[in-house]
């Protein structure tokens, strides 16, 4: 199996690439994620424009027809250019489910057990986290009316056990 790249899927790398690199710089990238909507519908619009989204479609379904490797393409050079817009959500896992017949049956069927058990470990470690942090504030002297707001946001801020941050276990 050959692994190297055709012309035209470098010729798309590098008008994809160049686009990223002048039209979604990181200042960009930070204007869109403060806005209310989270992605930009010119920057998808653009995407589209490019073939970006469509790259991957069948093409009796209006898309190119491509490959993984053409997926690859795409998703290498939006990882590059951090881009917030949800292309494996939409394209990637919906186009997969459209057309690929993919099903999520095998997920729930084999791996619910798991679902549940990262839930509840995620909920008794957010629960240990708050009473750890209510105690913290409660020692350093902090009113105590902040219950619910700290509910919601949490008292501690950057919780760490043994030197490692938890937060990213809580999302």
């Amino acid at each position: 199996m050959d692994f190297n790249f055709t012309e035209e899927q470098r010729q798309f790398r590098d008008s994809l690439d160049r686009y990223l690199r002048e039209a979604y710089d990181f200042d960009t990238r930070r204007g869109i994620i403060g806005s209310a909507e989270g992605w930009s519908r010119a920057h998808w619009q653009q995407l589209a424009e490019l073939g970006a989204l469509a790259i991957a479609l069948p093409e009796d379904h209006g898309g190119f027809g491509g490959n993984a490797f053409d997926t690859l393409l795409v998703m290498e050079a939006l990882g590059r250019a951090m881009v917030v817009e949800p292309y494996i959500a939409t394209v990637v896992l919906g186009a997969g489910v459209a057309f690929g017949g993919w099903s999520l049956t095998p997920l729930l069927t084999h791996f619910w057990s798991l679902f549940v058990v990262a839930n509840v470990i995620a909920l008794v470690v957010t629960a240990w986290l708050f009473f750890v942090g209510r105690a913290r504030l409660r020692r350093a002297g902090e009113p105590n009316d902040a219950v619910w707001r700290d509910v919601w946001f949490g008292p501690e801020l950057n919780p760490t056990l043994f030197g490692v941050d938890l937060k990213m276990f809580m999302y």
